[in-house]
């Protein structure tokens, strides 16, 4: 589904799978950004979400409320691909959230989001992608990998690089 710069509002979508060439099964491919593109959407497997201009799935401020990430219980995986930036802001994520994978361009969590979902999952930023924090309130319990590749003295590729950062070893 192409977004293309429109406001959904309260507009609620069910949607799984990476969409067509693995470019999001939610993209959008508007000139302009769109940060109040979606309130409510569920997961019904596994999730690619891309595209080319700004989406944000985000909680309304008239009257304020939450935004919902839902995967219904299930432990489904969220892909963000595609170069532009799409933000999670004021959203209440379903703790059965599994593994996030930042591929490209930018995943942002804003204001209240509560969760990035199962703490036992992973959340990957690879190379060149991004994972944005903008006045969270939420301590985040996630399992987090920085991808980063580096060449040996022959030219070829080493094993990926895993960093592993979880905010509650942090504390201790």
């Amino acid at each position: 589904m192409d977004l293309n710069g429109f406001n959904l509002g309260a507009v609620s979508l069910s949607v799984s799978g990476s969409g067509i060439n693995g470019a999001g099964a939610i993209i959008s491919t508007a000139a302009t950004p769109q940060t109040n593109a979606l309130q409510t959407l569920t997961f019904s497997g596994n999730t690619t979400i891309g595209g080319s201009a700004r989406w944000d799935l985000r909680g309304a401020t008239n009257p304020p409320a939450f935004a919902t990430l839902s995967t219904a219980g299930n432990p489904y995986n969220l892909t963000k691909t595609g170069g532009n930036q799409i933000s999670l802001a004021a959203v209440n994520l379903d703790s059965a959230l599994s593994n996030i994978d930042i591929q490209q361009g930018v995943l942002g969590l804003e204001s209240s989001t509560t969760s990035l979902g199962n703490p036992a999952d992973t959340l990957t930023v690879e190379l060149g992608a991004t994972l944005s924090f903008l006045q969270t309130t939420t301590p985040w319990n996630k399992i987090f990998f920085a991808e980063r590749r580096r060449r040996h003295h022959h030219g070829q590729l080493r094993r990926r690089h895993q960093h592993r950062d979880r905010s509650d070893d942090a504390e201790q």
